[in-house]
């Protein structure tokens, strides 16, 4: 009963702070009590002569990543990752992201803690789908995607699930380091900046693990796969402007509606021949017929100020604890003068000027 208590009244607090959607919020609450309420500490199941070996090796690595992401990453890993649980489900939560039909802006939906954000999650994929179909009944475009693992910002020691435990190595840890940058890092409302942040955090993070475990061939092929990743984002950033344009234009419905189409057919077509290059296979979520507004939304959300994170490193030397206290004031700005900077930084070229630009 105790450990049902500690476990609701955060959460309480969070709704009894001005929510209109009960029944949303008690699923949340819900959600996220039964996940905590399933932890299991690592280091007793790593005392179980049967547990599984494969999972046993995951968890040996979890720990040690721990370790790298403190001593060498300095993040705030404090109590996370030290208990497993298992959901018995592919997913934690499942995200519903929606714009409408002529639009790149997302609708956005807004709650304590973490602000305004353009998704709105569920730990139940039926009602994930039930709420995603009444928006496209409204005529918005809609996107619904299972998402493996959310960081609690702090509020509780996050577990590792069995909804991403059996990745690779590398994206494992590139979950791991993503997750605990969050708490590192998290500006309310401005969900573009926390989550980019966090991506390009997981990059440098794998990058530099692969490297201290001497593990080149897969530091390569990740390299590999960052550079075909890249690519995409790239053309889906030039699509987007050409969306943009277009419903900003006077054509009527009829016709941007068959602009739209045909744009989309193009970036898959243009990202297939991208994938051929790096002798990868196009993804099933570019196929033409799974693409819409809100996917390349959150696209756009998780990838497009990468680049700047990734000048401003190069700006401090590599220094990543420079880097997290320039990133920090940046962070601490208006929204507005925060935009104009990361723009600065997202147009800059990795030069011998951005020291000098960054005022070091």
């Amino acid at each position: 009963m105790r450990k049902t208590a500690r476990c609701l009244l955060p959460l309480l607090c969070l709704l009894l702070s001005g929510c209109t959607d009960a029944s949303y919020y008690l699923q949340s609450i819900t959600g996220q009590c039964r996940i905590l309420l399933a932890r299991k500490e690592i280091s007793q199941l790593l005392a179980d002569s049967e547990l599984e070996p494969a999972l046993r090796r995951k968890l040996e690595l979890v720990l040690r990543l721990r370790n790298f992401a403190a001593d060498e990453l300095h993040l705030p890993v404090e109590g996370c990752y030290r208990t497993y649980a298992d959901l018995n489900r592919p997913y934690a939560v499942w995200n519903v992201v929606a714009t409408p039909e002529f639009s790149l802006e997302p609708l956005r939906w807004c709650f304590p803690v973490v602000g305004c954000v353009p998704y709105r999650g569920y730990f139940s994929e039926q009602a994930a789908l039930a709420f995603a179909d009444r928006l496209a009944a409204r005529g918005n475009d809609v996107l619904t995607c299972g998402v493996a693992a959310y960081s609690t910002l702090g509020w509780f020691d996050d577990p590792v699930l069995n909804t991403f435990v059996d990745r690779s190595d590398a994206d494992l840890a590139g979950l791991i380091f993503h997750e605990l940058s969050h708490r590192l890092l998290y500006v309310a409302d401005d969900a573009g900046f926390s989550e980019s942040f966090a991506r390009f955090f997981e990059i440098e993070g794998v990058s530099r693990w692969l490297r201290k475990q001497g593990r080149s061939d897969e530091l390569a092929r990740y390299r590999r796969r960052l550079e075909l990743t890249d690519a995409i984002h790239q053309l889906a950033r030039q699509i987007r402007d050409r969306l943009d344009a277009l419903y900003h234009s006077d054509l009527d419905a009829a016709a941007k509606r068959r602009e739209k189409k045909r744009l989309f057919a193009a970036f898959a077509a243009r990202a297939a021949a991208i994938a051929a290059r790096h002798g990868a296979k196009l993804a099933d979520w570019l196929q033409p017929e799974r693409l819409n507004n809100a996917r390349f939304v959150m696209l756009a959300t998780y990838q497009d100020l990468v680049p700047a994170f990734r000048h401003l490193l190069t700006a401090n030397g590599g220094d990543l604890e420079a880097l997290y206290r320039q990133v920090r004031t940046i962070a601490g700005q208006p929204a507005a003068e925060r935009r104009r900077v990361m723009t600065f930084w997202q147009r800059r070229q990795r030069s011998p000027e951005l020291r000098a630009a960054a005022g070091h």
